[in-house]
């Protein structure tokens, strides 16, 4: 399921029209139902070839998997799942490394953070994101890549 502005999940639903594989293969993900008010809407999907038991959230795995089987997640997002949607058209320029988005982003959530009380330090190794004095440590992104 996909909440938001009706204008962000309209465009959400029309990009899967046009991108998502046809083929719905092991990983295939169906767009089941729309609703939409005024100001907001939803998308809820199905993943029909899925064991509800063993599906985890990327931001799950990212949280609590080691480094290898992130990697290995990682690995099979972007060479399995993703690849049929892409349709071998890349939507990033070449000029810009995993590296240089990841930390322009970055500094683009360092500046708009502190008005949600939220404080965010990279260290080497690692990421620390503090939200009234409560801190969660987590591992540096890139260090997967």
């Amino acid at each position: 399921m996909v909440c938001g502005t009706h204008a962000a999940v309209t465009a959400e639903a029309q990009h899967y029209q046009a991108y998502a594989p046809k083929d719905l293969g092991p990983t295939g993900t169906v767009l089941s139902l729309q609703a939409a008010t005024t100001h907001l809407a939803a998308n809820a999907y199905v993943l029909p070839q899925a064991e509800l038991g063993q599906v985890y959230t990327l931001s799950e795995a990212y949280r609590t998997a080691s480094g290898k089987d992130l990697h290995t997640t990682l690995t099979n997002l972007y060479q399995q799942t993703l690849a049929g949607w892409h349709h071998n058209v890349r939507s990033v320029d070449d000029s810009h490394t995993p590296d240089t988005l990841y930390r322009s982003r970055l500094q683009s959530l360092r500046r708009q953070l502190p008005a949600l009380g939220l404080r965010i330090e990279r260290t080497a190794g690692s990421m620390a994101l503090t939200l009234h004095g409560h801190t969660w440590s987590y591992p540096a992104p890139l260090l997967f890549f």
